[in-house]
């Protein structure tokens, strides 16, 4: 029976040179990536949920306003997994919001500046 996954390479085994360089570059890449200190998703949907608290809007307004069923509405606030940006633009729709994207630059990338000195 043939090995799969991190013990192959191109449909061979690598050899323990081979397997020692490529776990030390996969450490130099791990150390290189600043790791994610919030979820970006997790933290709109609690949003949208305060808001829609705040509005005093129930499942039920959101569903008529969202055309989503109460029980993904409930799934989308309480699990957040694998949420689709369409849908969270959806459920803002509902509460009179929109969604903005913004991108921050964090470790060493730095981005060049478009805009005239």
């Amino acid at each position: 029976m043939a090995k799969k996954g991190r013990d192959l390479s191109r449909g061979r085994l690598l050899t323990p040179e081979e397997a020692a360089h490529y776990r030390e570059i996969r450490k130099e890449v791990m150390a290189e990536i600043v790791p994610a200190t919030s979820s970006v998703v997790r933290e709109t949907v609690d949003k949208l949920r305060d808001m829609r608290l705040q509005l005093q809007m129930s499942l039920a307004d959101m569903e008529k306003s969202t055309g989503m069923t109460r029980a993904n509405l409930c799934r989308l606030e309480n699990e957040s997994r694998n949420v689709q940006l369409r849908t969270l633009q959806r459920y803002a729709r509902a509460l009179g919001c929109r969604i903005e994207v913004h991108l921050v630059p964090i470790g060493t990338h730095k981005l060049q500046s478009s805009q005239p000195a």
